[in-house]
């Protein structure tokens, strides 16, 4: 009777000891499971932001691509217009004739301190234009012009002596020549007034 008792006691001992093992190995595989679950979380989470990062990264870089081609094509097409406008502009000033170019010519030169005796010299195209806008007579003598200015110190002559421009005229004096092309003065004036022309087209 007492050796089945010790052998009792023994697998008793034994059954519990390995309960405590069973209860322990399954304890540390619970921990290791929530390690790696935990580990993969950490690690899902990471490449979750990382991913929104790229996103956000690649939505900016998108984003700034497009603002700076919007810009450049914005900066074209104002150049465009104002380009036309320029043209437009020129071609305005090529068709003025009679007393309309000879009121243009007065107010350009009354902006200028000239001594009044200088030469007008215009294009060989242009000769017949001016001579007929300027002078009322063959000799050459400004008189339309000379009136206009209303003051007796201009004495304006209109040259034969042609010059090689597109449009517009030169004075011609003693110790300098004042140039009126057209094209100069229409790129003087958008050169000057191209912020505010943008501002009021554009803005």
């Amino acid at each position: 009777m007492s050796k089945v008792s010790i052998f009792d006691n023994i697998a008793k001992q034994s059954a519990i000891e390995v309960q405590k093992i069973l209860a322990s190995a399954n304890e540390d595989a619970k921990k290791t499971a929530l390690n790696i679950l935990e580990d993969a979380k950490l690690n899902s989470e990471k490449l979750v932001e990382e991913a929104i990062k790229d996103c956000n990264m690649s939505v900016e870089q998108k984003s700034n691509e497009y603002k700076l081609i919007e810009k450049q094509y914005i900066n074209k097409v104002q150049s465009e217009i104002l380009e036309s406008l320029a043209i437009e502009s020129l071609k305005k000033l090529e068709e003025l004739k009679d007393e309309k170019l000879c009121d243009f010519v007065a107010k350009l030169i009354l902006q200028e301190n000239v001594k009044g005796n200088e030469t007008i010299k215009v294009s060989k195209k242009d000769y017949s234009l001016f001579q007929k806008a300027l002078c009322s007579n063959k000799n050459n003598e400004c008189d339309l012009l000379n009136k206009k200015l209303k003051d007796i110190k201009y004495q304006f002559n209109l040259s034969d002596d042609f010059m090689n421009i597109e449009s517009g005229f030169v004075l011609i004096g003693e110790n300098f020549d004042l140039s009126f092309e057209f094209k100069s003065l229409i790129e003087k004036v958008m050169e000057v007034t191209e912020k505010e022309i943008s501002e009021y087209l554009f803005d």
